[in-house]
């Protein structure tokens, strides 16, 4: 009985040895592609910054009127924001050849859907930006009206419709 056991035990080990064997090489490929990918993100993403802000990308957008909003929602710059998205695009971008180094079925099926669901996330910032324009069109219509019909918390109206 103890022989089957040692037996069966024995055999259960080679059997990962040579699985964790065969899964070693692309599980460290997939690591080092994910590394050097995260690396020429940043390295990107800081480019990106610095090219943007040489171009005073911050001062047209201030005399567009993009820049108010954007700090409104808790972004410092256009510049910070543009290069923060080169950077997860291309960390995103590495991610995908380190998924076919470990499985090329898995890595495909992820990639499909993610791309199915870019249209939905298109449509959502639209949305979203959609919502904020009508909000700020609604606040400042409040405002007005308010202050015309010379009411002492027309701020506070026109702040309130415009946050919700």
């Amino acid at each position: 009985m103890w022989q089957t056991l040692e037996g069966v035990l024995k055999a259960s080990w080679q059997e990962l040895a040579a699985e964790v064997a065969h899964l070693l090489p692309n599980a460290l490929a997939s690591l080092l592609i994910f590394i050097v990918g995260t690396a020429v993100g940043l390295v990107a993403g800081r480019v990106t910054r610095w090219l943007l802000t040489r171009a005073k990308l911050d001062r047209a957008a201030a005399r567009l009127g993009i820049l108010d909003p954007l700090s409104r929602a808790g972004v410092p710059s256009l510049a910070a924001l543009i290069a923060r998205v080169v950077r997860w695009i291309v960390i995103l971008a590495a991610l995908i050849p380190a998924l076919y180094s470990l499985d090329a079925r898995v890595a495909s099926d992820l990639v499909g859907r993610c791309l199915l669901y870019l249209p939905h996330l298109v449509v959502a910032v639209i949305l979203l930006w959609l919502g904020f324009v009508l909000s700020r069109f609604l606040a400042r219509g409040v405002l007005i009206a308010a202050v015309n019909a010379q009411m002492g918390s027309a701020r506070l109206l026109a702040n309130t419709t415009q946050t919700g």
